[in-house]
Order: C-alpha cells, then structure tokens, then sequence
C-alpha cells in the first residue's frame, strides 16, 4: 500500500468530464487503495461496478447520502441488500449515512433515512460510515442509545471536541481530511490531537477539500498522503509506521487488511 483513501467519491456525477482522466491515473498509480463511497442507490451500483474492474484498487461502501434524495429510502433499503449479497467481496461498509446541517423540517427524513441505514449494518454486520455536518449532538444521541452499534467511522470530521470526546468514549473511530492541512482549522487540529492512533484513519473526500498544497483545487486520492503526513508528524512517527498503524485499524474494522497488500 502507497497510499489509503478511506473516503474517495470517485464517480461521474463528482468528476464529471474529468472522470475518465481520473480513472485512468489512478489505474496507473501503483499501490493505490481506495474506499470508494457511493450517494445513493445509482452511484452505489456504480462504484460496485468500477470496483470489479480494478479489484486491487477499490473497495465500495453503499448507502445513501443525507443531503440526496431521501424519498425512496424505503424502496432503496432492499435493493442495497441485494446489491451487496451479490458482491460480498467488493462491499465493505454502509454509508455515508447521517445528518448533514438542516431546516426543521428535514431533520425527520434525514433521521428516518439514518436509522434506516443503521438497522441495515446491523443486519449485514457491516461498519457504518457517518456523515456529520453541523449535527454532532443529533448524531451523538442516535449512537448512544443504541444497542449492538456496528463498528462506524466518523468522516471528515470537524465537530466540537466536547462531541469528539464523546463518541470517541463510545467507540466510534475518527477520520480527518485536508482540512487539518489548513492553516485556519486549529479547531480540528485539536480533535486530531486527542484522537488516539488506534481510533484514527484518513482520506480525502475527493474530488472536494484539498490539502494544503493544493488547496482550491480538483482533490484526486493520491493527495491523502498530505493528510497522512500531517497525522504522523504530529504524533513523531514516520509515514510507513503510521501506516502500519492504519492498517491495523483497517483490520479491526473491515476484517480485510490483506487487500491492502493486495497488487495488480
């Protein structure tokens, strides 16, 4: 593994007329390893089918994103379990899923559309990928009360640390991005610095939220190195200890670190 991004969007609808050109540097980028996460239904079918066309390289989370539609939550449920009992080897998690910053009356379709997704990583005994924005206490409150939660990842944070304290009790892992790179995010920093190794991964929420020193442009994966780099100097280990580490936690969560020593 040259490098993990355990949160990339590499899809059309994200890249557009760019995707091809994407795709196609990262096929020839070795020890490239990527999460590959969907938005719905459609793009979850999607990165399930880039996925079987470069194995080595990409892994699939499926779900539905809370700021897409959520009126088919219902419908779509069952057709995400079909689509992962028929790829087993390319599916590894649940998500993003969660709340994202909300009107009143929103807040009830993103909970139906969260709680949905929760209860279907349950029954697969997949991880849950989380997706916070501007909602730490609502997504606090769900993980708290409920039993049996599914080993879940928190991405792209950027929440207060009193909430950061609190999930990670609960035993959520933390995943950062170039956010941390940024010079005004000292408030993020400051999770970063209390989140504990075996608790951390990261990633770059591609094609969004460069790293410095790209920031302002086009994010690809292979910027999570900045990230990485960024983690490890702040604990004063070197980027393939700090890796070994990553793969550890990938271990735990996903049950599939072999696949990261995995080449063409």
């Amino acid at each position: 593994m040259k490098y993990l991004d355990l949160h990339a969007h590499v899809l059309k609808y994200t890249y557009k007329d760019n995707y091809e050109k994407v795709i196609d540097d990262i096929s020839n980028y070795d020890g490239a390893k990527i999460v590959n996460i969907a938005l719905d239904y459609e793009t979850s079918v999607e990165a399930v089918n880039l996925a079987k066309k470069y194995p080595h390289i990409y892994k699939v989370a499926i779900g539905v994103h809370p700021t897409s539609d959520l009126s088919t939550i219902d419908s779509d449920i069952p057709k995400l379990k079909k689509l992962y009992l028929e790829n087993k080897e390319l599916i590894i998690a649940i998500g993003e899923t969660g709340f994202n910053e909300f009107e009143e009356d929103d807040i009830e379709y993103q909970r139906h559309a969260f709680m949905k997704q929760i209860e279907l990583a349950q029954e697969l005994e997949l991880p849950l990928i989380i997706h916070s924005r501007n909602a730490d206490e609502e997504v606090y409150n769900v993980f708290k009360d409920i039993k049996n939660l599914p080993t879940t990842i928190l991405h792209s944070w950027t929440g207060g640390i009193e909430w950061t304290k609190k999930l990670l009790d609960l035993g959520l892992y933390i995943s950062y991005t170039g956010i941390i790179t940024f010079k005004n995010a000292e408030d993020v920093r400051e999770n970063m610095y209390i989140t504990p190794l075996d608790k951390v991964f990261y990633e770059t929420d591609c094609p969004w939220l460069s790293p410095v020193p790209y920031r302002g442009k086009t994010n690809i994966p292979e910027y999570s190195i900045y990230v990485a780099k960024t983690i490890a100097t702040h604990h004063n280990i070197d980027i393939e200890e700090f890796n070994k580490v990553v793969s550890d936690n990938f271990e735990k969560v996903f049950k599939n670190s072999k696949w990261l020593n995995e080449s063409k």
